[in-house]
Order: C-alpha cells, then structure tokens, then sequence
C-alpha cells in the first residue's frame, strides 16, 4: 500500500497555520530560514517543514550571555592610548563589542569612558596633553557613544528634562546622563548647555517633566547650578544637581527613587 504524504501548501496558508503575516513567511524562504520550492508564481512548503518551522517558535531559547570583562584595567589602557593617539576606530574596536556583547552603557561610560577622560583631563592640567588632544578625545568618545546608545521599547518609567550648568563647558557630562537615563527606560530631553535660565523653565514648563538633572561638572560654574536648582525648584519641579562625586550609577538610583516616592505621594 502506498503511504500518502500531505500536498505542499502555499506561503499564505503557512502564514495562516503559524500565525504570522505572509509577508513574514515570505521574507524567511528569501533568508533561507523556511525552505520551499518554487512551483509557477508562488512557492509551496512541505508539511514536514511547517512542522519543523512550528516545533523552533515553540522551543523556548535561553536568552544570550553578555560578555564578561576579565580586566578593565587592559581595557581602559587600551582605550586610553586610542584616545590619545586620536585613532577612532580604535576606540570603536575597544568600546563596541562590549555594547553588543550587551555590557551595560552605564559600565561602559563608568568603567572606561570617564576613568580615560579625566585621566586626559589631569594630563592637560598638568601639561602632557594639548587643549587640542582633549577635545578630539571628547568629541570621539561623543560619537562613539552614540554609535551604541540604547534605544528600548515599552512605557518609560517617566520623563527627564536635562541640561548643563550655564558656563560648564563638559558637555559631555550632561550627554552620558541623557543617555544612560534613556536606557533605563526614561523618556530623555537633552538640551545641552549654555542655556539662559528663562529657556530652560520655559521648556520645563512646557514639558512638565517628572525629574529634572542639570549637570555641573566644573566648580566656576556651581553658583550658576544652584541658580538655576534654586529657580526651578521654586516653580515645584524636582531637580537633582550634578556635582564632585556624583556618578551615572547614582543618577539612575536617584530617578528612580524620586520617581518611586512621587508615585506613593499622588497615591
């Protein structure tokens, strides 16, 4: 007796038995991820590979490892010289497969980013290092950064109005926050710096935002920070003042928080 085998079907009845659109089917025969066989205009798959292509989706797939750093300490002296040298993709091949190894940006920027800047930054007070060197670093790591900056989906966890102290020339300071918050799930606006007091409560009151960073790195420029704290908190936003000793890591922990015992106040 001969054994009869299901008849191949076409694309759109596979779309319909796997629960995807047909053009997603259509774009896994072109990738060679679902295999058919071209009859006239259309293509036919065997049942034996929907089978196959229905076992995979259901076959849970254990998320993949993110890279271990054995030593930062190799990798920020390698970053180090890449940046003193002024060689960018030298500092790409340091800092981006870490981000696609899914190394987190906030470790990337505390770890190896800002140690190698205010290394370079002391070699400039002291001399070794040209006003020159220290702003091709700077501009570098910018693009770098932006290059691996995250963009995750869902609802942010609220919104984050940033900005620099009037007269703090580190911009980039304030760029690492937007960028790190942006990670954790914050819907960021990053205005950058040097802007009157008046545009900044402008825009504050325009967005209305749930936390409000303004970044201070250099110390001529603290009075022109607490001004600025001073008048928008007086307004009722909640502001958190950058400072010696603050941290990206911290800033995260302090968004949450504040954004933490907001939510139990309006409760």
């Amino acid at each position: 007796m001969r054994v009869r085998y299901p008849e191949p079907v076409d694309l759109q009845a596979v779309s319909v038995r796997l629960g995807v659109h047909y053009q997603t089917v259509y774009r896994w025969v072109r990738q060679g991820r679902l295999e058919a066989v071209r009859v006239g205009p259309s293509y036919h798959v065997s049942d034996a590979e929907v089978e196959r292509i229905v076992h995979l989706r259901s076959t849970p797939v254990s998320p993949p490892s993110g890279v271990r750093v054995r030593s930062w300490e190799q990798r920020r002296a390698r970053l180090l010289d890449a940046l003193l040298r002024g060689d960018e993709v030298a500092v790409r091949e340091v800092i981006e497969p870490l981000a696609a190894g899914r190394v987190a940006l906030v470790d990337l920027c505390e770890r190896l980013i800002v140690p190698c800047l205010v290394e370079i930054g002391d070699g400039w007070h002291g001399g070794a290092v040209s006003v020159a060197e220290e702003h091709r670093a700077t501009a570098i790591c910018e693009r770098t950064l932006a290059r691996i900056a995250v963009h995750p989906r869902g609802r942010p966890r609220g919104t984050v109005l940033i900005t620099s102290a009037f007269g703090d020339s580190h911009a980039l300071a304030s760029v690492m926050a937007a960028l790190v918050l942006r990670a954790d799930h914050w819907q960021v606006h990053h205005l950058g710096g040097n802007l009157p007091d008046e545009e900044v409560e402008r825009m504050a009151t325009e967005l209305q935002p749930n936390l409000i960073v303004i970044s201070l790195v250099e110390p001529q420029a603290a009075d022109a920070g607490e001004t600025l704290r001073d008048r928008l908190s007086g307004r009722g936003f909640d502001v958190l003042l950058g400072g010696p000793g603050a941290t990206l890591s911290g800033l995260i922990d302090q968004a949450r928080l504040r954004r933490s015992d907001s939510a139990l106040h309006s409760v």
